[in-house]
C-alpha cells in the first residue's frame, strides 16, 4: 500500500470518508462572446465550478487564443465562429459552439 505521502506525490488527496480520491488540475476554459447575455452566464457558472478555470474572456474576432487554454466556448457570431474554430483547429484545441 502507499503511505500518505505517496498518495500526494501521485495526485490523490484525502477523502472525509478516509478514501482518496484523484485531484486533478480544473479545466483551463476560454469563452468567445463573453460579453453576450449567453457568455455572461457561462462565464458565472464556470466561476461557480471548482473544476473549472477562466482563462480568457474574448469579445473581439481579432484576439488570440488564451494561452493555456484546454477548450474554447463560443458564443459569438457566425463570423466568429469560423474565425474560432479556425484558430482552434490550428491550435488542436476542442472548441464547443452555441452560436446560431
Amino acid at each position: 500500500m502507499f503511505s500518505d505521502r505517496g498518495r500526494a506525490a501521485r495526485g490523490f488527496g484525502p477523502l472525509q470518508n478516509g478514501g482518496y480520491a484523484l485531484q486533478m488540475e480544473p479545466l483551463r476554459i476560454a469563452i468567445a462572446g463573453a460579453g453576450g447575455r449567453m457568455g455572461q452566464r457561462i462565464m458565472s457558472l464556470v466561476a461557480d465550478a471548482p473544476d473549472l478555470a477562466l482563462v480568457g474572456a474574448l469579445e473581439q474576432h481579432d484576439t488570440a487564443l488564451p494561452p493555456g487554454a484546454q477548450v474554447l466556448i463560443d458564443f459569438s457570431s457566425p463570423e466568429g465562429f469560423r474565425r474560432w474554430l479556425a484558430v482552434c483547429e490550428a491550435a488542436l484545441v476542442p472548441f464547443v459552439s452555441g452560436t446560431t
